[in-house]
């Protein structure tokens, strides 16, 4: 079952989008990110080189990605969302962790 991401393009993620690859990695899984369409395509560029054996398929999504998550944890064996270091988890990913069909890690990042 795929690992998926919910990725914000306003965020510093590094330590998300890591965290995603590799447990997508641990699990032979693959990754599928879901993000809106202002995402820079050189964002996954450096992570695809470290993990080259991890298929990553991305999903581009307009407005809220909220109910595409949802969506895609139906088919998930894991849902990696983000929320900024020193605050707890905000509505969506609350929303998310009560709704989800499948296990959500919230990791804090910049």
């Amino acid at each position: 079952m795929p690992v998926v991401l919910g990725l914000d393009p306003d965020a510093s993620a590094d330590d998300l989008i890591g965290y995603a690859f590799d447990t997508a990695a641990v699990r032979s899984a693959p990754l599928h990110v879901v993000h809106p369409w202002t995402l820079p395509i050189s964002t996954l560029r450096p992570w695809r080189h470290r993990f080259p054996g991890t298929t990553v398929r991305e999903h581009r999504v307009e407005g809220d990605p909220g109910p595409r998550l949802l969506e895609a944890s139906a088919r998930a064996g894991l849902l990696v969302v983000g929320r900024r270091a020193g605050r707890g988890p905000g509505r969506a990913a609350r929303s998310l962790i009560r709704h989800a069909d499948c296990p959500v890690a919230v990791v804090p990042h910049d």
